[in-house]
């Protein structure tokens, strides 16, 4: 709402990525691109993923039941 009404946006202090609309998704790119935090997939040898909905995705799509 604070972005899309009142223009509020959350800039990297730390590189020139484009702004993000919420803090939780500047907070999500300064984990991966910054701090080395990436999320890899248990279950096979799939490059490890920047966040944990990349993650999660992910397993759903390759790793359960309803996609046999």
């Amino acid at each position: 709402q604070k972005s899309k009404h009142e223009g509020i946006t959350y800039q990297c202090p730390e590189c020139d990525q484009p702004p993000y609309t919420t803090q939780a998704g500047l907070r999500q790119h300064q984990k991966s691109k910054h701090e080395g935090i990436t999320y890899q997939c248990p279950e096979c040898d799939q490059p490890a993923y920047p966040s944990p909905s990349g993650l999660w995705q992910h397993q759903k799509s390759k790793h359960t039941a309803l996609n046999l």
